[in-house]
């Protein structure tokens, strides 16, 4: 390995680099009130039950219309604060059973309670339990569709049968090699049920044919391995300190590289997404409609779905720079401290600054 010295403590700046257009601004007041309903309804709902409990899950710790806000920039203002709501109780659970999982019947049980289904055999709700619920009723209410539900239910039923990072730390006593890692990771990010909120923050669903698209499931592969890049770069120094394994540690570990190094291997993977994105982006598909795309490709019927799912990518990222449990700016365990960060970018001024972005090389 090697051993960091002089200029090696220098700050690495690791820049995600996305096209103009995908950005959009979220609305900073209705952050602020999102973040209020999220944090009325935990105590409402009992999310936080000790002291410890509620410093941990506090506005001055997570914001958790951050998350929603600039995940879906252009949703509607009065349904940001249940996207809050859900992604709250979503992380606070995640961190209750991140070492445990789940019973085996649980996943079932939150796709029920979201689609308003009885529970079984008269089984009480767990706290979490009850908020999916309480999440379902207000879908319902606000006009959301069975077949919505159904998925939405079903894509969270899945993050929770899907093992946790845990599971992988010491599998026969070695740590996960990279692709191994990765392979679980991009099936239990969460990014699945994260971008189906896509259309309740929009009011609006994508028919049966739509959603099964190769388009839009090819996004949503694509989404995956995103967040996988974002997060891991901002949870090097996290994920060392609770022994979990990251992307970027088991390629230091396996090539015998600098962190800043492995970094840079994650940010050629990321630009390679999305540069594929673009594509992806640019042809449109038929969106399922049976017939011929739009202009340049793009059918009407999935134009708004492909606009909004691009701005979800950068504002996906930026979230979690905002949020205090990661780390944007941390010291390696060897080489220098990195910073990650967001950036736009055009094509031609990048390729002749040579920046290090596989989309535009």
């Amino acid at each position: 390995m090697t051993t960091p010295t002089g200029d090696d403590r220098t700050v690495r700046a690791i820049t995600l680099w996305f096209p103009p257009e995908w950005t959009a601004p979220p609305d900073e007041a209705v952050i602020g009130a999102a973040d209020q309903q999220a944090m009325e309804w935990r105590d409402a709902m009992g999310l936080a039950r000790t002291d410890a409990e509620r410093a941990k899950w506090s506005l001055s710790m997570v914001r958790p219309a951050v998350y929603g806000c600039y995940s879906f920039p252009n949703g509607l203002a009065e349904r940001q604060g249940t996207c809050a709501k859900f992604l709250l109780m979503w992380a606070i659970h995640d961190d209750q059973i991140e070492h445990t999982g789940v019973p085996a019947d649980y996943p079932r049980r939150v796709s029920d309670a979201i689609r308003g289904l009885p529970a079984p055999d008269g089984l009480p709700d767990d706290r979490f339990l009850r908020c999916w619920r309480d999440l379902g009723d207000t879908f319902r209410d606000d006009g959301m569709s069975p077949r919505w539900l159904e998925r939405i239910g079903s894509s969270m039923a899945d993050w929770y049968r899907t093992p946790g990072r845990p599971a992988l730390t010491r599998h026969g006593g070695q740590w996960p090699r990279s692709e191994d890692y990765w392979a679980l990771r991009t099936v239990n990010s969460g990014m699945y049920p994260w971008l189906d909120l896509l259309e309740y923050a929009h009011a609006r669903e994508l028919t049966p044919a739509q959603r099964a698209s190769p388009t839009v499931e090819s996004v949503y592969r694509a989404t995956c391995e995103l967040y996988m890049c974002c997060n891991d770069l901002v949870s090097i120094g996290k994920d060392r300190a609770d022994g979990l394994p990251n992307i970027v540690a088991a390629l230091v570990r396996e090539q015998d590289i600098t962190y800043a190094d492995a970094a840079g291997q994650l940010l050629d993977r990321h630009g390679a997404i999305v540069k594929d994105l673009i594509a992806t982006f640019a042809a449109g598909g038929d969106g399922g409609s049976g017939g011929a795309g739009g202009a340049g490709g793009v059918a009407p019927e999935l134009a708004w779905w492909l606009a909004e799912a691009r701005h979800y990518q950068p504002g996906m990222a930026n979230s979690h720079f905002l949020a205090t449990r990661y780390e944007p700016v941390a010291p390696m365990p060897t080489g220098p401290p990195l910073h990650v960060r967001t950036n736009t970018f055009d094509p031609t001024t990048a390729r002749r600054a040579g920046l290090r972005l596989s989309a535009c090389r």
